[in-house]
């Protein structure tokens, strides 16, 4: 694997740089959204489509991506997922609307209907909630029942409330969160999520070469992001010199209720590491402002990454490396 991917395009060769190696399933990525983007290169448009040509072309290339060694047709996901956008600013029964679909490889039948042709009622919304329930489908949109996922399991590489559909393999799941993101799992694993505009991409071997206990830490990190709280978690080198003296006002330090705090905080972990805690208590640690971060969320990211490596996660979900 190398830092510097070299493509070539529009009979140009291009190179595209990054911090971290570039695996082949992100070479194949970039190169499916160039692909895209050509289709447009020869069409002369006003500067306000620009954005939404590229919008489009890399939503295109992602469903192409996902889908490409599946059953269902990319085209039709992405059909099915541009009807299901429209629900993210409609409520049913004064609940913001969540959705989920199962995508499997069940032979088709002429006598089911085909998931386009209802996905405007009303009636298909409350059927699946994109957590323990999902509406599933044959390989040209037959709908074919619901699947029931309610068995979470700790070790996915998925946000913990999804994670009861971790074991189902070569299936692909499209889920609409009552927050209006979108998640695309696949073989039991994140592989996209869509918050607001962007699209985001999961690959957790990214993460093992910048950290030690690098799956607890990349789980954490998609808890977190998924709940919405945000959070800072910082890994400190023992080489770094680190005190808490060192970010912290010592007239802090020396206050009652700071003390208090420690304390509470060392009574919850009881003594174990990180890794050893569970997921659901690592989310709700990190949560409390001021368990694992102190001040902005910025500015102690940025501060305390002079003594190891920080991962901010907002609280829109978005997360950054320091």
């Amino acid at each position: 694997m190398k830092k510097t991917f070299l493509i070539n395009y529009n009979e140009e060769v291009i190179s595209i740089k990054r911090a971290i190696d570039f695996t082949e399933d992100d070479k194949e990525l970039i190169a499916e959204i160039l692909k895209c983007l050509s289709r447009f290169e020869n069409i002369i448009l006003r500067d306000y489509y620009k954005d939404d040509i590229i919008a489009k072309s890399i939503e295109m290339a992602i469903f192409q991506h996902v889908f490409k060694q599946g059953s269902t047709d990319s085209e039709y996901a992405l059909r099915v997922f541009d009807l299901i956008s429209n629900w993210i600013s409609k409520t049913y029964v004064n609940r913001q609307v969540c959705f989920g679909i199962q995508f499997t490889a069940q032979i088709p039948d002429s006598d089911r209907v085909n998931l386009l042709s209802v996905l405007n009622t009303d009636y298909v919304v409350p059927i699946a909630d994109g957590v323990s329930t999902f509406l599933t489908i044959d390989f040209i949109g037959g709908v074919t029942g619901i699947s029931t996922h309610k068995e979470e399991d700790e070790s996915a590489n998925i946000p913990i409330k999804f994670t009861g559909i971790s074991k189902v393999a070569d299936d692909i799941f499209l889920i609409l969160t009552t927050r209006g993101n979108f998640l695309i799992i696949k073989d039991g694993e994140m592989r996209f999520a869509k918050k607001g505009k962007y699209w985001i991409r999961y690959n957790q071997s990214s993460f093992e070469k910048i950290f030690v206990e690098s799956l607890a830490v990349y789980q954490t990190c998609l808890d977190v992001s998924f709940a919405k709280t945000g959070g800072l978690l910082t890994i400190v080198k023992k080489t770094k010199g680190f005190a808490i003296s060192k970010i912290v006002d010592q007239s802090i330090i020396n206050n009652g209720h700071y003390e208090l705090k420690q304390k509470f905080i060392k009574n919850l972990i009881n003594r174990r590491k990180f890794h050893e805690i569970t997921r659901y208590e690592r989310k709700e640690l990190l949560a409390m402002d001021g368990s694992m971060i102190i001040g902005g969320r910025a500015a102690a990211a940025t501060e305390l990454s002079a003594f190891g490596t920080s991962i901010k996660v907002s609280s829109d979900g978005y997360m950054q490396i320091y």
